[in-house]
């Protein structure tokens, strides 16, 4: 034990070296202590005593075996699973062939799906296409409509102008001759020496 064992250092044994001083270690066995007696006996066991450790070992005995039933019972099951893995594994073929048919139909409807999908696409883009032709040909026809219009509008500010135009100078020429009058009026009323009025 090496709690019995002492270690002594000798400073006897010293030894120099290059890197300091060295010492040797000896160990040595304790001094042998009184080994304590054994302990005292347990008093004597009474009736009751001995009764109640005899229904603790039935207990015992009684949970040992119904592990062991239980662990029998766990391999009678796992027995018949693999009973049942084995008919299935040949019964497999059948099972194959049924999970086959169902991916196959799952596969064919995805595939007619995808087809009503693009199918439904296409009509889209085709009625959005038309509706966009007939929006340009609109905008077009909008487009001339309201430019004739522009042109009219035109047409018309420019006759009425002319027209305005016109009757500016015929007011004008109109008043020129009025003036004119005035002029020659005041002209021979000098002339007639007569004093205006």
């Amino acid at each position: 034990m090496v709690e019995g064992l002492v270690t002594k250092m000798s400073t006897e044994g010293a030894k120099e070296s290059k890197g300091g001083v060295a010492y040797d270690y000896i160990l040595k066995p304790a001094d042998a202590a009184p080994r304590p007696s054994s302990p005292p006996k347990e008093k004597p066991l009474t009736v009751d005593e001995i009764t109640k450790k005899l229904l603790k070992a039935e207990e015992r005995r009684q949970s040992l075996e119904q592990q062991k039933l239980d662990f029998i019972a766990k391999e009678k099951i796992k027995a018949q699973e693999l009973t049942k893995v084995k008919e299935v594994s040949q019964g497999g073929d059948k099972l194959a062939k049924d999970l086959e048919e169902k991916i196959n139909q799952k596969l064919e409807t995805y595939e007619e799906n995808r087809r009503n999908q693009v199918q439904a696409l296409r009509n889209r883009l085709r009625d959005h296409a038309k509706h966009i032709e007939e929006v340009c040909k609109a905008s077009e026809n909008t487009s001339k409509a309201s430019e004739e219009k522009i042109i009219q509008k035109m047409e018309n500010a420019l006759k009425n102008r002319e027209e305005y135009l016109k009757s500016i100078q015929l007011k004008l020429q109109e008043h020129e001759r009025k003036i004119e009058e005035v002029r020659k009026n005041k002209m021979n009323l000098e002339e007639t020496g007569t004093p205006c009025k």
